[in-house]
């Protein structure tokens, strides 16, 4: 299991959670049911090609993704700050 398999997303008033499926020609964005744990979210997504969860908060975020090195091996692609 991945370091980051524990990591819970859950729906907040502080958080917007965007979960898209990376399917090789087109992403596809998925609505699992929350809170869910990034490990469940694989789990119910297996064979698609990357998956990504975006976590945005008002002035800072993180984006997850899975699948860039292995089955179900997550990874903190990348931490958001500030207003776009």
């Amino acid at each position: 299991m991945s370091k980051l398999d524990d990591v819970l997303i859950s729906n907040d008033p502080a958080h917007k959670i965007e979960i898209y499926l990376d399917c090789g020609v087109y992403w596809k964005q998925v609505n699992p049911q929350l809170p869910a744990t990034l490990h469940d979210i694989y789990l119910q997504y297996p064979n698609a090609v990357m998956i990504y969860v975006i976590v945005d908060g008002f002035m800072s975020g993180v984006i997850y993704r899975c699948g860039n090195y292995g089955d179900g091996e997550w990874q903190q692609y990348a931490v958001t700050q500030g207003m776009a």
